[in-house]
């Protein structure tokens, strides 16, 4: 469910007090992908915090000891690739390997991200925040985005459902919605031709 524009006018003034130094990103494309990210954060169940936090997260401090600054370090933790771009070919031409051996470079940016991240919060707004992303970037990023999501993101929300303690963090279907989101987005930008095979199948 989506916020209607009354509660939308209402979110934006309240993240806006709230998060007074985001003042110049008060409108246009940029505010607008940040209120997604905050509808996304509420319909699983994120708290006040986690949606403050995650609107000013783009401005914060990797220094400093906020929520926010806890998800911006978590987003540059997650942002060292596990390919290169050239390497974004090859998945698809040599296969498994290839697909097998950008996973095995990522276990060690999971583990990292898993032991260095103190707030679990952090987690459930980055996962938000890859969502929009994959709605919203042009075919390029995206395709960046999608890689990193399938052997990072999406193994460390999984990991996260599996966590005892997490409950209070997000409501379950609303979070496995999310991932799978994630996934079938990812899937269907990088094999965008076997993605719509197996969805013709399950038709």
């Amino acid at each position: 469910a989506h916020l209607d524009a009354t509660a939308v006018d209402a979110l934006r003034d309240a993240l806006a007090a709230a998060a007074p130094a985001e003042s110049a990103i008060q409108e246009g494309a940029a505010l607008e992908a940040r209120l997604e990210i905050v509808e996304a954060v509420l319909h699983v169940g994120g708290d006040g915090a986690t949606c403050i936090a995650a609107f000013a997260s783009t401005a914060a401090s990797i220094d400093g000891d906020t929520l926010a600054d806890e998800i911006a370090r978590l987003r540059r933790r997650l942002a060292a690739p596990v390919a290169a771009e050239g390497d974004l070919a090859p998945v698809n031409t040599k296969g498994a390997d290839a697909w097998l051996a950008i996973d095995r470079a990522a276990v060690d940016l999971r583990r990292r991200a898993a032991v260095e991240t103190k707030d679990a919060r952090a987690l459930v707004a980055e996962l938000a925040t890859t969502a929009v992303a994959l709605r919203r970037l042009d075919l390029a990023r995206r395709r960046r985005v999608a890689l990193q999501a399938v052997h990072v993101h999406l193994p460390l929300g999984e990991l996260l459902r599996d966590l005892e303690g997490t409950e209070a963090l997000f409501r379950d279907a609303p979070y496995r919605a999310l991932l799978q989101e994630i996934e079938e987005r990812s899937y269907k930008t990088l094999f965008p031709s076997s993605y719509e095979h197996a969805r013709r199948l399950e038709r």
